[in-house]
């Protein structure tokens, strides 16, 4: 079929010719609606798992801080730098119950320990049961590290 014929063709449909001329603007627009919304999808799905990843770093601090203050009855220094690092920020990216938690709960648990281990020092806190009173504490905190699962579950889940 040569160009002449084909012009001619579609010179004795006009109206089709019309028709489909009209229909090209919002074909293309509904195919580009088609991958804007993909790439919405898209995005919306890396940036949950952005955030698992950012959620899961936190938590994970908080395990092995606490696995650490268990293991070593002590929070080093090298220990209380790397969980106030990694657990920065953990306001924006957990709730207000989870941030208080790792507050008001982990953080008091190591820093109780240490004055614990500093008491432990004078024999007359011992004879005072400064002993018994960090053995209650590291109960405690071994509590704390199964518990801190049941904390943070719901907030380590990719749902899609």
């Amino acid at each position: 079929m040569n160009l002449q014929c084909f012009e001619n063709m579609l010179g004795s449909y006009p109206e089709t010719v019309n028709f489909l001329t009209a229909l090209a603007t919002p074909s293309i627009a509904f195919i580009a609606l088609i991958f804007a919304a993909f790439q919405w999808h898209t995005n919306r799905n890396r940036l949950r798992h952005e955030l698992f990843d950012a959620r899961y770093r936190q938590y994970d601090a908080v395990k092995k801080f606490l696995g650490s203050l268990g293991a070593s009855g002590k929070m080093t220094p090298e220990s209380e730098v790397e969980f106030l690092r990694e657990t920065k920020g953990i306001w924006f990216t957990f709730s207000e119950k989870i941030a208080k938690y790792v507050d008001d709960k982990v953080w008091a648990l190591a820093v109780q320990l240490n004055l614990y281990n500093e008491e432990m020092k004078d024999p007359q806190r011992i004879e005072d049961g400064v002993a018994k009173q960090r053995g209650d504490l590291m109960k405690e905190i071994i509590k704390e590290l199964r518990n801190s699962e049941d904390m943070f579950s719901k907030y380590l889940q990719l749902k899609h």
